[in-house]
């Protein structure tokens, strides 16, 4: 799939700013830096420095060249220009938010404190939004979207099923960045209980448009109207 700088640029900017903070940060990080956290935001588990500083720099660079080059290994990768503006929004928001992540992670090294909790709930919780907004724009593929045996065999299917996930993260991500207001697990249990049961929801409901679709023919081997 053709791409731009326009699109490119920023991302590699960020990864690779990403490499350049945990670079300047090396000589003043601690020893052992906490890598893990529960769902309150706690640690829960320590690393060494090198882990601490460079796995999410390390991780953003592979999920990076991981979207860039899925649409080559895509059967239906002929109809990926159709839906280019939305994928380049996914694209560019989960590097973004992976750098947020990174930052709220970081920046105690600075002496910036920080909830990781809270900042973790409000950038996936902003991640969500941006996919629900952009998922009925996704055309037919094997790799992007909301895949089941339903939707890659029913257009009907996958069209419907679309419209309606977009609403799921539409309402359990503000959801999850509301849920940052309270300290405590429930909360987020809460959250994540709900978004669950629309997956769940979600994922029948493409049975149901792939039982009732009297014209069923494999989604992803149509070019989008």
């Amino acid at each position: 799939m053709k791409t731009s700088w326009r699109l490119e640029l920023p991302q590699l900017v960020i990864v690779a700013g990403l490499f350049i903070w945990s670079a300047v940060l090396w000589p003043s990080a601690p020893e052992r830096m906490p890598v893990h956290f529960d769902i309150t935001g706690t640690a829960d588990r320590y690393g060494g420095r090198a882990e601490g500083l460079l796995l999410l720099p390390a991780v953003a660079l592979g999920v990076y060249l991981l979207l860039r080059f899925l649409p080559l290994l895509d059967r239906a990768r002929a109809n990926y220009p159709a839906f280019a503006g939305a994928y380049g929004v996914v694209r560019l928001t989960v590097v973004v938010v992976m750098a947020l992540i990174d930052a709220a992670l970081l920046l105690p090294v600075m002496g910036i404190s920080l909830n990781v909790g809270v900042s973790v709930r409000l950038a996936v919780g902003g991640l969500l939004v941006v996919f629900g907004s952009v998922m009925g724009k996704i055309r037919p593929n094997w790799f992007v979207g909301i895949r089941t045996p339903w939707t890659l065999a029913s257009k009907r299917s996958r069209v419907q099923t679309h419209r309606l996930g977009g609403w799921v993260f539409l309402v359990s991500g503000p959801a999850l960045m509301a849920s940052s207001a309270f300290a405590s697990a429930f909360a987020v249990m809460v959250v994540f209980a709900v978004t669950g049961a629309g997956i769940l929801c979600t994922i029948s409901y493409s049975y149901l448009a792939f039982r009732d679709d009297p014209d069923c023919f494999p989604a992803v081997s149509t070019r989008p109207e």
